[in-house]
């Protein structure tokens, strides 16, 4: 995997399951990965019980993360088993305030005008162009 980019997806569960979740995982099948490994602009939600992971990599590898909103999580940013620091502009810990299970914003939802620039892409997930307002939406719907 020469490089990876995740950006401004919305990924959650709602499973009443005890177990845990890992919200994205790769796992490596080589011993050293070189790769690129990109994290923008993405909302995870777990689903209550501050079990779940949200992102998690078998090796140590440099990632480039940012404009991230973690809710309900036990780990943000679990990399070659350990957990790292979040990002500067990250948000964890807040409620997103959705709409529905589709995991849409509502207009006083910490995700609006947060996120940034890096990777974003033009549309989001309905086709809206973005940003609408004063910046990107983090996850996949603009407000």
């Amino acid at each position: 995997l020469d490089r990876f980019e995740f950006v401004n997806n919305s990924i959650g569960t709602t499973s009443s399951s005890a177990s845990s979740f890992d919200l994205v995982r790769i796992v490596f099948d080589t011993a050293v990965s070189t790769g690129e490994f990109y994290f923008y602009n993405n909302l995870f939600v777990g689903h209550g019980t501050d079990i779940d992971r949200a992102i998690v990599l078998s090796q140590s590898v440099l990632i480039a993360a940012d404009y991230n909103l973690f809710w309900n999580m036990a780990s943000n940013y679990w990399i070659g088993g350990g957990v790292q620091a979040d990002s500067a502009n990250d948000i964890s810990g807040m409620d997103p305030l959705l709409s529905n299970s589709s995991l849409e914003l509502l207009p006083l939802s910490p995700a609006v005008d947060a996120g940034g620039m890096t990777l974003a892409p033009a549309v989001d997930y309905n086709g809206t162009s973005r940003p609408l307002g004063n910046g990107i939406d983090i996850g996949a719907h603009e407000q």
